[in-house]
């Protein structure tokens, strides 16, 4: 049964898809995963990945194509992993989420882990319905108290902006803390964390953009030129933190 892992952000403050290609990236060391770009704003894999093809089709076209339904054929690969793209049009995208044919049966047995990129949670986004159904939800935020306090109280309150909105249960859901560069003069130190937050985290992804240009370029976690990475040993720390015991991918 493939295990779904959504990845979002509370405050829109960068790091959920590089956050997202490099867990899927991990994960593809013991098993079959690929990354799927669900982000009502667009999708950057294209732009940052220079392997991928862009008139391979995406995520549009696998809710609404006829003659090839569901998500298998517009699978490219990258590497260990494979990879749906969100292209085109942001209202494409958003067209797409707001009638996935049921999320769950669309994503169900087309690999052992997908790992979706939803983007930013604002109110009233249709990602959140990919949120709800998946079995772990990851909300990146960088070690800041105000992202963080924002994301502790969207958790606290289950992802509900509205009364009549469906909660999403809190054991279902972890924090991963990323730096995503640059100064941060608030920054909090993320091994103080602990359980300080009340809430699940998962770990935390260093800034390391040498490493994530070469996952873009199909390299492996396991390639030697890895060595010195400090993202990579991260990466597979989270991996291990919000995966479930399934079958492994067969050796190559």
């Amino acid at each position: 049964m493939t295990q779904v892992i959504a990845l979002a952000s509370v405050k829109g403050t960068g790091g959920v898809t590089s956050s997202a290609l490099g867990l899927a990236a991990a994960l593809g060391m013991r098993f079959d995963a690929l990354v799927l770009e669900a982000d009502p704003s667009g999708g950057s894999l294209l732009g940052w990945c220079p392997t991928l093809d862009p008139t391979a089709g995406g995520l549009y076209e696998a809710v609404f194509e006829r003659e090839r339904p569901g998500l298998s054929p517009f699978v490219q690969s990258l590497g260990d992993i494979g990879v749906i793209v969100a292209q085109g049009e942001p209202y494409r995208i958003a067209a797409a989420l707001e009638r996935p044919r049921g999320w769950r049966s669309l994503l169900e047995d087309i690999t052992d882990r997908v790992v979706v990129d939803l983007g930013r949670l604002f109110p009233g986004t249709p990602a959140r319905a990919v949120a709800g159904v998946s079995d772990r939800l990851i909300l990146v935020a960088p070690p800041e108290p105000g992202a963080l306090a924002a994301t502790v109280e969207w958790i606290g309150r289950g992802g509900q902006h509205e009364a009549n909105d469906t909660p999403i249960e809190s054991s279902r859901i972890g924090l991963l803390t990323v730096d995503t560069g640059g100064d941060r003069r608030q920054r909090i130190d993320p091994q103080r964390l602990g359980e300080e937050l009340g809430v699940e985290h998962v770990g935390h992804l260093p800034f390391d953009g040498a490493t994530l240009e070469k996952v873009c370029r199909g390299a492996s976690l396991a390639h030697r030129s890895m060595r010195r990475s400090r993202l990579a040993p991260a990466l597979f720390a989270v991996a291990e933190r919000v995966t479930v015991a399934s079958r492994s991918k067969a050796r190559r």
